[in-house]
């Protein structure tokens, strides 16, 4: 039987490269395989770890490929299970049987209940989530130990670390993951010299002004109507100047941090809606994938929901690759919305946005004016 490398010229250039670019971002070590340990950051969606790594072994098997016998995936296996409906399957089980229920946006997005703050409690976890940060090693929270030297009133900052406890809605031990994981990320994707200072336009930001600009991830200024910010993810402006990666990674930090300037944003998330790429080409997985496991396990956010809006005709492969990274609870929140502008406009309606949160390119009232928002946060 001849391999899948045989017949890549069957497959669209764009969808390849596409292909190859994920496949590299989850070949973790670089061997040149992806195993099912490092599948399973993409594909987790299961109750448990047995059941998700039997789960995943599953799925890999029915591809029926010679190389999943030692569980490993070389590009070609990889291919064609981002090809396959199985995948599809895989993603989409659990969340048919909630599309035919009613919920409330808070149930429907599967969000943990934001509970009722009260200063007592205030205060009751703020004492938890310091000795909680207190009681782990020093060793395995290096970016938290520099910047609690270099910053210490930012790290102690008491709003600051609120953030992270409404993000984990009051968990401690959540809290106190995700606040020593953030300083690593921040530490990491800023370096030393710019990791402790504030995330300002003239601070940490101050050589990103290009991947700034190009309006990748922007504030609407409306909020739907239990109070979520909405905020608009433009995929396909993406190459559109010269920067760097991390730049643009840098500038969905900062953007994040925007967004969660609202308190209630911070208790009840935040709502994106997103314009896909129309090439494949444009699409910068690895990029991707940074500003997602970043929101997943450090950024103090809560994302409630995605919607995809009108879909380019590659729809098909861009949900397929988006769905591997976004992990089980991202992954339940991502919607696709298709039809003719009133169509989108009345869905998007009946999640509590409005037509005056919707851009104008979408049939909405809403003239997005990204220059000027930002030439605001420098005044």
């Amino acid at each position: 039987m001849a391999s899948l490398t045989d017949q890549h010229t069957r497959i669209p250039e764009e969808e390849l490269a596409a292909f190859k670019r994920a496949f590299d971002a989850y070949d973790l070590n670089g061997d040149g395989v992806i195993d099912l340990e490092e599948l399973q950051l993409g594909l987790q969606g299961m109750d448990g770890i047995s059941r998700r790594q039997a789960s995943v072994r599953t799925l890999v098997n029915s591809v029926d490929t010679e190389d999943n016998k030692n569980g490993k995936l070389s590009f070609d296996t990889f291919v064609k299970l981002m090809r396959s409906n199985e995948l599809e399957e895989f993603f989409e089980k659990g969340k048919r049987k909630e599309k035919s229920k009613t919920y409330s946006l808070e149930s429907f997005y599967g969000q943990t209940p934001t509970p009722e703050e009260t200063t007592g409690l205030i205060e009751k976890k703020m004492k938890e989530l310091d000795e909680e940060l207190k009681g782990i090693p020093d060793k395995q929270k290096a970016g938290y130990m520099q910047a609690l030297e270099k910053c210490p009133d930012m790290v102690d900052d008491h709003n600051f670390k609120l953030l992270f406890l409404r993000c984990e809605v009051f968990r401690v031990k959540a809290a106190a993951k995700r606040y020593v994981e953030y300083w690593d990320k921040r530490l990491e994707l800023f370096g030393s010299d710019k990791a402790f200072l504030p995330l300002t336009l003239e601070g940490a930001l101050k050589d990103d002004s290009i991947a700034l600009s190009i309006g990748h991830f922007q504030l609407t200024g409306y909020k739907d109507k239990d109070g979520r910010r909405i905020v608009f993810a433009d995929f396909s402006a993406e190459g559109s100047a010269k920067y760097e990666r991390s730049s643009l990674v840098r500038a969905f930090w900062y953007m994040i941090h925007a967004t969660l300037e609202d308190s209630d944003t911070q208790k009840y998330g935040a709502v994106c809606l997103m314009r896909t790429v129309s090439r494949l080409s444009q699409w910068d997985v690895i990029a991707s994938k940074l500003m997602v496991d970043a929101s997943r396990s450090a950024l103090p956010i809560r994302v409630a929901a995605m919607h995809m809006c009108h879909p380019s005709p590659i729809i098909g492969v861009v949900s397929r690759i988006t769905k591997v990274f976004l992990g089980a609870k991202l992954r339940k929140r991502l919607y696709i919305l298709e039809g003719s502008n009133e169509d989108v406009l009345e869905t998007l309606k009946g999640y509590g946005i409005s037509r005056e949160a919707v851009p104008n390119f979408w049939g909405g009232k809403l003239v997005l004016d990204h220059e000027k928002w930002l030439n605001e946060r420098r005044a």
